[in-house]
């Protein structure tokens, strides 16, 4: 039954997905005949994709899980033998069902332009054309088709830097790099194709002073309780998986020095983060959803990126980071700029890495996390005071946010 119930809800999603497909592309036609002529080749080559699913040494990786046609053959070959990677499962119903909004956005798009709407003939060309005024912010078109690109870039890309023949050093560094370009200088290219104006469009503008201390505030007194909901989380089963699972990474972790390991897991990470799921996405979001929405939307799609980690799903990061997603984007929100959530999610991350760097200190005071031990009851009831202090000047005034016309 779990295998037939895996089956059905692969078939559903790709289903989906090609619907979309065909629909963006006999947009264009301007006959049923035409839209037939469109049709044939696209069905012969998606025969051509059947062909992998009989090769039995062809095992599906994180290129093949996100190769639209191809990933679902191979996935659906792997459920019927039994032979499924959970991972690989969720990686390629998410790119499938990202692939299909990126189709459905075309599809909208073409039916939105004048070549439809007074039937002059629209081709695929004109949807690559550039936008021919800028805007204040990104369309959600625009944001989601980056948010696929991205997802698949990340599941292929993100695994590069442990795969380098060089120190554990020079792989975090690296893996520094791949944020910037996935979460940074992509969606900056993909905001200068479209138009979009950077400092609106990223939400790159000073706030008020009085968002800044409660992002720092919250950013000291947010990780107890976040460490907190993961070690509740976890049991004694999957403490003893993750221990194997990192435990040769751990070891050599301890001799990367301590700003290696800040700058490539605490500022990287957090700055390119808050630059594309809050400055970026959140912000198209907000255009056409309400507040709520956006926040709740943005911190998902955060949540599910952290779940992918190191060739493993780690669902019980899940729930912690899209919290955490729930905070970063209400403190955007309520200051109109990415600039805060930057500064709270780097000082969240840099003093995880600093409290993992002297744990055998900590674990004489009674805190270890590796054996699963809970914080003191005074470091909880300590950081309560400066969430409800952060809380007070989130809520003591809004930025005005203006209304993303089009603008020439």
């Amino acid at each position: 039954p779990t295998m037939v119930f895996q089956v059905i809800v692969l078939m559903v999603v790709f289903a989906a997905f090609f619907s979309a497909v065909l629909l963006s592309i006999t947009s264009v036609a301007r006959s049923f005949k035409e839209a037939q002529a469109y049709l044939v080749p696209l069905m012969l080559v998606s025969l051509t994709p059947g062909v992998f699913s009989l090769m039995p040494n062809l095992q599906i990786n994180g290129m093949l899980a996100v190769t639209p046609l191809v990933n679902t053959v191979l996935m659906g070959r792997d459920l019927l033998q039994g032979n499924v990677s959970l991972m690989m499962f969720a990686v390629v119903l998410i790119s499938t069902a990202l692939y299909g909004v990126l189709a459905l956005a075309v599809a909208a798009r073409i039916f939105g332009s004048d070549a439809v709407l007074y039937d002059s003939g629209g081709t695929l060309t004109e949807l690559l054309k550039r936008p021919a005024v800028s805007t204040r912010v990104a369309s959600m078109q625009t944001s989601l088709s980056c948010l696929a690109v991205v997802f698949s870039l990340f599941i292929v890309a993100g695994s590069i830097p442990s795969r380098l023949n060089v120190s554990l050093s020079q792989q975090l560094l690296a893996a520094g790099l791949v944020s910037l370009f996935l979460f940074v200088l992509f969606p900056v290219g993909v905001a200068g194709f479209a138009r979009v104006r950077w400092r609106s469009g990223f939400s790159l503008g000073l706030p008020k002073w009085w968002f800044w201390l409660a992002a720092a505030l919250l950013g000291v007194s947010l990780w107890p309780y976040i460490y907190e909901l993961e070690i509740s989380i976890l049991t004694d089963g999957r403490i003893e998986q993750l221990k194997a699972l990192y435990e040769s990474f751990e070891l050599n972790l301890k001799a990367v020095p301590l700003w290696v390991k800040l700058l490539s897991l605490a500022v990287a990470p957090a700055v390119c983060e808050e630059f594309f799921f809050r400055g970026f996405l959140q912000n198209s979001i907000r255009t056409r959803a309400s507040a709520a929405m956006a926040i709740l939307s943005s911190a998902v799609l955060f949540g599910l990126f952290h779940v992918i980690v190191k060739d493993a799903l780690l669902f019980e990061r899940l729930v912690p980071s899209t919290l955490m997603g729930i905070v970063l984007g209400t403190v955007f929100e309520r200051s109109g700029s990415v600039l805060p959530g930057m500064l709270l999610h780097v000082i969240h991350n840099g003093l995880l890495v600093t409290v993992s760097e002297f744990e055998s200190e900590l674990a004489q005071l009674g805190i270890g996390i590796s054996d699963r031990q809970h914080l003191p009851v005074s470091v909880l009831i300590g950081g309560a005071l400066p969430i409800a202090v952060a809380v007070l000047l989130l809520a003591k005034g809004a930025a005005a946010r203006p209304n993303p016309v089009v603008e020439n």
